[in-house]
């Protein structure tokens, strides 16, 4: 039997995990799926079964950051395109 293989690396949800030793049902209102779902990935026993360092980074968990900085950028732009029209302007 290989070492990484599955059946010999048995693994345990989080979720599942954390829903069978908390006390606070409302634990999991407030913890997006998808950060369940990313850490369950990442935690993986077996690393060729496992989510790499960039598959995490463009995780759906991080979607909103990825939009957020979006927008960060686009707006950076504006001001700099901005300020760039007024010296031309100016001169």
């Amino acid at each position: 039997m290989e070492l990484l293989d599955i059946k010999s690396l048995p693994s345990m949800e989080l979720q599942s995990w954390c829903k069978a030793h908390t006390k606070i049902a409302q634990f999991f209102k407030l913890i997006p799926r998808s950060l369940f779902d990313l850490v369950d990935k990442c935690l993986t026993v077996n690393p060729r079964l496992r989510i790499s360092a960039e598959e995490a980074l463009r995780h759906q968990f991080f979607a909103s950051c990825h939009e957020s900085l979006r927008k960060q950028k686009m707006f950076r732009r504006e001001v700099m395109s901005t300020q760039n029209d007024l010296l031309v302007h100016e001169l």
